[in-house]
C-alpha cells in the first residue's frame, strides 16, 4: 500500500474521530479524550487509535469506549469516503506515558 495515502487516510481518521468525540459522543467519560494519533495497518483494515484521557478517569473511559466503538465506528463509516472503514483497536496513554509529562 502507498505510504502517503495510509498516511493521509490516517490523518483523516484523526480528525473525524475527533469530531466525533467533540460532536457526537455525549458520554461524560469520553468528553476528555484526546485522539493524539491514528496508524492503520497495511492493508488498512485495522486503525490503531491513540487517546489520552485528561484527569484520572482512565479506566471509565476504557469501559465507555468498549461500549461506544460500534456506534463510534458507524459515524466513521458515515464521514469517510472509503470502501471499507477500520476496526478501531483504542490503546489510552496513562498519565506516565503522556508526552507533556516530562516537563
Amino acid at each position: 500500500m502507498n505510504e502517503r495515502r495510509m498516511l493521509r487516510l490516517g490523518q483523516e481518521v484523526r480528525r473525524v474521530l475527533s469530531e466525533i468525540f467533540m460532536d457526537r459522543i455525549h458520554d461524560p467519560r469520553l468528553q476528555e479524550i484526546t485522539v493524539m494519533r491514528v496508524d492503520l495497518s497495511a492493508d488498512l483494515k485495522v486503525a490503531h487509535v491513540l487517546l489520552t484521557v485528561m484527569g484520572s478517569g482512565e479506566e471509565e473511559a476504557r469501559q465507555a469506549l468498549v461500549r461506544a466503538q460500534g456506534f463510534i465506528r458507524g459515524e466513521l463509516a458515515k464521514r469517510l469516503e472509503t470502501r471499507y472503514v477500520p476496526e478501531l483497536r483504542f490503546e489510552i496513554l496513562t498519565e506516565e506515558e503522556k508526552p507533556w509529562t516530562a516537563f
